[in-house]
């Protein structure tokens, strides 16, 4: 990746394509004390107009997906991978019994990132009503699906998916993916609350939290070039300790940033 993505980003900032993502809409008298019994994250904590990751997880305590939540003013927005949207819409709705809780796709055509000073200035006049507003990434700014074209340099996806390695969000399908452990990722520091009530798979969350027997976590790795996804990371003595989720152009220019699932007593 250039290093002129820093550079748009320390100036008025940039746009990008963000494909690969749907949208739910959460509504409902009950909707935000059924999703905080739910989700990993503190719903009761979400501010009208903020969003923050989230995930939901089984019983077991192993992800089932992912996504940003957005509060709104008589709903929420959960931006989930488009991958798993039929899957995250039904395990949303499985649970709803006497709740006054509604579960539906909306239709995001042209979805799309914009980040920073001029994202944050668009943000703040209150004209845009089908955005995400987001954190990472290397800046504010949001997500949107149909608003006016934003007169910002365009920049290729990969830089994005740069940007948001080296802020820790995993991709879908790449360093996360259905029945993963939270543990093994970023996502335990994101998406989980430790502060909230209870909510499907906590027991499990902080009993590896307690014990810590986990064998694996994702990593960020710094290479000299780019290299294949799956690729075995060996130890300096030949032993395999982990493989690459991830390689992607480093945003410093010249070398690589990979990101990759490490054995924990390899570190």
């Amino acid at each position: 990746m250039s290093p002129s993505a820093f550079e748009l980003l320390g100036g008025d900032g940039l746009q990008a394509p963000f494909p690969g993502w749907a949208l739910l809409r959460i509504d409902g008298a009950d909707r935000e004390r059924y999703l905080h019994s739910q989700l990993t994250s503190d719903v009761k904590a979400l501010a009208e107009g903020e969003s923050h990751v989230t995930a939901l997880l089984d019983r077991s305590g192993r992800l089932r997906f992912f996504g940003l939540l957005c509060g709104r003013e008589s709903s929420f927005d959960l931006l989930v991978p488009a991958a798993v949207a039929e899957e995250a819409a039904s395990a949303l709705e499985a649970n709803v019994i006497a709740d006054d809780v509604g579960v539906r796709t909306i239709e995001t055509p042209d979805m799309r990132i914009v980040l920073g000073a001029e994202a944050v200035r668009i943000l703040s006049t209150g004209s845009l009503k089908s955005v995400v507003p987001v954190r990472g990434w290397g800046s504010r700014g949001f997500i949107t699906w149909d608003a006016d074209p934003v007169e910002l340099p365009e920049v290729d996806t990969r830089i994005i998916e740069a940007l948001g390695a080296l802020a820790g969000l995993p991709r879908w399908g790449g360093e996360v993916e259905a029945g993963g452990l939270v543990h093994e990722t970023p996502l335990i520091d994101s998406a989980v609350s430790f502060d909230k009530g209870c909510y499907l798979g906590q027991e499990v969350i902080c009993m590896l939290e307690n014990r810590g027997r986990l064998v694996r976590r994702l990593a960020l790795f710094e290479l000299e070039e780019a290299v294949q996804e799956g690729a075995e990371i060996q130890a300096e003595e030949g032993a395999v300790v982990g493989k690459i989720t991830s390689s992607l152009a480093d945003p410093l220019g010249g070398g690589a940033l990979a990101m990759g699932l490490l054995k924990l007593k390899a570190k």
